[in-house]
């Protein structure tokens, strides 16, 4: 019997020492249990010869694959005891002795399986620590563990000053904790803040990069801009006639602000009624010198148009003109990227993204066009390399025959035309090369239209942008007429704010009472779009002013009408005229175009919605670019007005012949009637 128990005693032994190899397979576990396996190897020894019911937890856990914890597993769920309780609370307590045992960095420790049960089975509910504590059968091992400076476990063996050295690690680990998370938030800020500085710099070089490649490619444009004026004044003959040979480009482009185009498509007017105007410059086929006109329209013209306007022109001149020959010299182009684009898209916008349309452009220039070579300016003109110039002296004309712009109405000075391309041009210079005898005629020019030319290497029949854009609006137009002396009416220019336009409407109403009508116009306007009228009949405060000028004339009579011009007098009618109108503005002015503006030609009573909101429209629009105010004479002082078509050449000749056609009816223009000619 002995022997039977040794040679079982061995076996398990043997099969206890191979499951913990098992279980602890890495070689740290191995290492830290290389010193306790002689004591384990006792212990299992002794355990299979005494049957005991203990099993082993190592640095924290159960080894559950012994022999020893399965049968006492085996014996704690058997049919006796309740499965779903009994093993759950022994479950609960080995859980918590394997947290304190890892809490406390115990390597090994030998647990009694029957006080484990009896405590956790008693019924009194969650085992306390030192009843754990008292299952632990190796207690001269684990204690010593527990007792260490620096624990802080609720045992007798713990001193005062080791609960005070665990508080403190715990405090100086929570302050290390904080500064370190203080340091990285820190460190987070500079990092983020480094980004977004690296993120800026890069912008920045972009930006720069992208403006100094903007700013060469409008320098580029601009020199070529110069080149193609100088292009333009050699093609000029120096009589102020255009090439006797020669291709137009007709583009009825309106380089408008975009709000003022939105304004004439809801009148229904753009594209379709500028088109059919700008139909009128197929008359420039009548020149038989003018060997193509290539016309860039929006649509497609349907062939009964283009047919009706060949037969007029061939009837009109039918001695100079064969049939069929006018067609022949008549090209209608339409831009792709016409149909791609909003209705109220410039066409010269459109044209500039047709490159189908570009290149078929290209190509009657090319196919019709003459080649000429450009002229040598005279030696006078040219300096001799090497030579210095004069102190003083200007640098030398951009081409022959190019005089002054005198008088200029937006400096005030005298601008000497050939300094600013010599100056501009950088020394670019024609002499020696060939071009085109083309240029293109646009309608107003604007800087798509120079886009455009400098795509299509052919100079603009028109004047600088900078200058067109000045005199294309009414402020300008009249500043350009009171400079050079001309009669214009009352009025004031340059109105940009809504103080503006009531204060200058009150003074010009009080002392000039005998208008009835004054005209608002905005600076851009084009079809009398942005036109309203003011009758000074329909302000009651006029009424009583004009009652007041009659009594004051009547008590001064030596001095006459100039009493109700002291400016004590106009004080006192401008105090009485300034709540009328701003009363009585928005329901008393009446617009040229009404059906742009809501309510428009509604009721005009003080308490008409309509009448406001037309207002309000029409002053948004009148005020986005300034306009001015002039008197309108009264009907039965107009004879008639005026239209002159004036034309400068490349070489801005001191007098130009203007040929002003009357307009409407009576014979009063006098000489300048249809046909006669005035020097200007």
């Amino acid at each position: 019997a002995r022997e039977q128990a040794a040679r079982g005693g061995a076996r398990a032994k043997a099969g206890g020492a191979k499951a913990l190899e098992e279980e602890v397979s890495s070689t740290e576990e191995m290492q830290r249990l290389g010193l306790s396996m002689s004591t384990i190897r006792t212990y299992l020894a002794l355990q299979a010869e005494y049957k005991q019911e203990h099993f082993l937890i190592h640095s924290g856990h159960t080894l559950r694959s012994t022999p020893d914890f399965i049968g006492f597993r085996r014996k704690y769920s058997a049919d006796q005891w309740d499965t779903s309780e009994a093993w759950a609370a022994l479950e609960g307590a080995i859980a918590d002795l394997e947290r304190l045992l890892k809490r406390y960095r115990v390597p090994l420790a030998i647990v009694d399986g029957s006080k484990l049960a009896a405590r956790s089975l008693s019924g009194v509910g969650r085992v306390s620590l030192p009843d754990l504590l008292a299952c632990v059968e190796n207690q001269e091992q684990v204690f010593p563990l527990l007792e260490l400076p620096g624990q802080s476990g609720p045992f007798s063996g713990n001193s005062k000053k080791a609960v005070k050295d665990s508080a403190a690690s715990r405090v100086g680990a929570l302050v290390r904790g904080v500064q370190e998370r203080g340091r990285w938030a820190v460190t987070k800020k500079q990092l983020a803040a480094a980004v977004r500085l690296q993120a800026t710099i890069r912008r920045m070089i972009s930006d720069l990069a992208v403006s100094r490649l903007r700013r060469r490619e409008h320098l580029r444009a601009a020199k070529k801009i110069i080149e193609l004026r100088r292009r333009l004044a050699d093609l000029w003959q120096p009589s102020g006639q255009a090439p006797a040979e020669r291709v137009e480009v007709h583009l009825p482009s309106l380089s408008l602000a975009e709000g003022l185009r939105r304004l004439l498509l809801l009148r229904g007017t753009y594209p379709a009624d500028e088109c059919r105007e700008a139909m009128q410059r197929l008359s420039a086929l009548r020149d038989p010198a003018l060997k193509h006109l290539v016309f860039v329209a929006p649509y497609e013209l349907p062939d009964d148009v283009i047919a009706h306007w060949c037969a007029a022109l061939e009837r009109g001149n039918p001695g100079a003109m064969s049939a069929g020959s006018v067609r022949q010299r008549l090209t209608v182009v339409v831009p792709e990227a016409s149909a791609h684009f909003a209705p109220h898209s410039s066409l010269a916008r459109c044209l500039a993204l047709s490159p189908l349309a570009l290149r078929r452009i290209e190509k009657l220039v090319k196919r019709h066009a003459p080649l000429v070579a450009a002229p040598q300016p005279p030696m006078q003109h040219q300096q001799q390399r090497g030579a210095p110039r004069a102190a003083g002296a200007a640098p030398a004309a951009a081409s022959a025959g190019v005089g002054e712009l005198e008088g200029s109405p937006l400096t005030g000075s005298k601008t000497s035309l050939s300094f600013e391309l010599g100056e501009l041009s950088g020394g670019l210079g024609l002499n020696g090369l060939a071009f085109r005898v083309c240029y293109l005629v646009p309608g107003v020019v604007g800087a798509e239209e120079e886009e455009l030319a400098v795509k299509l290497d052919l100079p603009l029949l028109a004047p600088p942008t900078h200058i067109a854009e000045s005199l294309r609006t009414s402020s300008g137009a009249k500043a350009v007429f009171s400079e050079a002396r001309v009669n214009v009416p009352i009025g004031a220019h340059d109105v940009s704010t809504v103080e503006d336009l009531v204060v200058a409407l009150c003074k010009l109403v009080a002392s000039n009472l005998d208008i009835e009508t004054w005209v608002l116009r905005a600076n851009h306007d084009h079809g009398e779009v942005g036109v309203a009228y003011l009758e000074a009949v329909d302000l009651i405060a006029v009424h009583a002013l004009r009652e007041e000028r009659l009594e004051l004339v009547k008590k001064h009579p030596e001095k006459g009408l100039r009493c109700w011009a002291a400016p004590e007098v106009q004080l006192l009618a401008r105090a009485r005229l300034l709540p009328n109108l701003q009363q009585d503005l928005p329901h008393k002015v009446k617009f040229a175009r009404p059906q742009l503006w809501s309510g428009a030609q509604g009721h005009r009573g003080p308490g008409s919605t309509e009448a406001r909101e037309a207002w309000v429209n029409f002053l948004a629009h009148f005020l986005r670019s300034g306009g001015s105010i002039a008197a309108e004479p009264p009907p039965s002082a107009l004879v008639g007005k005026v239209a002159a078509h004036l034309v400068l050449g490349p070489h801005a000749a001191r007098e130009v012949e203007v040929q002003m056609p009357a307009v409407g009816s009576g014979g009063g223009a006098g000489g300048a009637g249809a046909g006669g000619r005035e020097r200007g």
